[in-house]
């Protein structure tokens, strides 16, 4: 609080003294000011890629199970709802808000997406610019804006689902970086809606099961799905190739920030930035793949990053009590099959899943550890995409893979 004093009296000094000679002023005030700019190029310095946990990391006020890491993963709350509830959202973050700072609400009518360009601007609540307040059940996606419109430093999402009573609640904090501020132009097609706009005009629908049930000509990006007995998870959807409606459960390049050299647990519940490189969690992989009759296509970018696929038909992967074993059916592509090699030292169809805490795999020693992240190892691979740098390919490409992505969807014949 003293250094945003010193600043604040240093702004209103910078105003009283417009057009005179700064010099002039006590010695007292030119070293307080001087510390307080030392102070601040430090944070400056500390938002600077490679110190994220330090300067990006934030609690929201409405996660209480992790941290809201940057720029957008942040869990899902479940709060239950009547019908006939009073609901207010609140923008408050866990640091001071500058007075300067203007606060916009906007509001996605019946989806679920933090695309801004699909939002419209709303009137602030009576109670205050940081509410809003929801007379009923609603569905879609509530963002709030701190700092400047164009640009702001902070964003939250909320997202208001209410069948039968049930208000689903997500909150994203976003720090604005290089890459991920609002341009003049985007903004261009919002407009205020109607002061009338009536929350109980909102259909009332469920999350979709996967990316299959997005409404079609939805855009690619992230949405929250609910497969059947689980709670919502956030989820890449690709809409934009073959048909679209794709569930990606792995993003890897070969100049990921993540090591992939983790645990059987948070293998389990998955990692990463959904936007980049990211695991979906293998529990809900196979909560995805047990829903249906799946199919999976494996794209990898060769060492040209010229990108190439494999098609497995089916796809399904086992309950932890069978160590989350792959199940693979007829392969088609445009790269090899390498997932059903005829090498048994090589094989990753049929196998169970690895990882440097729990070896599962037919080697004599642990193939997560000696190999890489965790996988389908048998002893030990032809296939290797959950590691950084590395990526393997069959003879595709033996280590220079450019990326990998791992999608998923319901077979064409149920």
């Amino acid at each position: 609080m003293a250094l945003q004093k010193i600043i604040m009296d240093a702004v209103d000094f910078v105003k009283e003294q417009k057009g005179k000679n700064i010099w002039d002023t006590p010695e007292s005030f030119r070293v307080s000011l001087k510390e307080a700019i030392k102070k601040i190029l430090v944070k400056l310095r500390q938002m600077e890629r490679g110190n994220q946990k330090a300067a990006r990391v934030f609690r929201c006020s409405t996660c209480h199970i992790m941290h809201c890491w940057f720029p957008l993963d942040c869990p899902v709350q479940v709060v239950t709802a009547r019908a006939d509830e009073v609901v207010t959202l609140h923008c408050d973050v866990p640091f001071a808000i500058p007075p300067n700072w203007s606060i916009t609400w906007m509001f996605a009518k019946d989806m679920l997406t933090q695309d801004l360009t699909l939002f419209e601007e709303l009137q602030t609540s009576e109670e205050g610019p940081l509410n809003l307040t929801l007379w009923g059940p609603v569905r879609g996606t509530f963002a709030c804006l701190l700092a400047d419109l164009f640009e702001p430093f902070i964003r939250k999402y909320f997202y208001l689902n209410a069948p039968q009573g049930l208000l689903l609640l997500a909150c994203v904090l976003v720090l604005a970086a290089p890459g991920h501020s609002l341009h003049m132009q985007t903004l261009n097609i919002f407009r205020k809606s109607p002061s009338n706009t009536s929350a109980s005009a909102l259909k009332k629908t469920s999350l979709p099961a996967d990316c299959s049930e997005v409404s079609p000509g939805s855009p690619s990006g992230v949405y929250f799905i609910q497969p059947t007995g689980l709670h919502p998870i956030m989820v890449y959807c690709e809409m934009s190739v073959a048909d679209g409606g794709w569930t990606v459960i792995q993003r890897n390049r070969h100049n990921t920030d993540i090591t992939w050299a983790e645990s059987w647990t948070t293998y389990k519940y998955g990692f990463g930035n959904v936007h980049t490189d990211y695991w979906l969690g293998t529990e809900y992989i196979h909560q995805i793949s047990r829903q249906k009759v799946y199919r999976v296509r494996f794209v990898i970018w060769d060492a040209a990053n010229y990108a190439r696929f494999a098609d497995y038909n089916p796809f399904s992967v086992e309950d932890e009590s069978q160590g989350y074993r792959l199940r693979l059916g007829v392969y088609s592509g445009t790269a090899e099959d390498a997932m059903s090699s005829n090498n048994p030292r090589k094989v990753h169809n049929n196998m169970k899943f690895s990882t440097k805490d729990r070896d599962q795999d037919t080697y004599r020693g642990n193939c997560a550890s000696r190999s890489g992240g965790g996988w389908w190892y048998s002893a030990c691979y032809s296939v290797r995409l959950n590691v950084k740098e590395g990526i393997t390919w069959g003879s595709l490409c033996n280590g220079n893979c450019k990326g990998s992505a791992i999608l998923i969807k319901p077979a064409l014949h149920q």
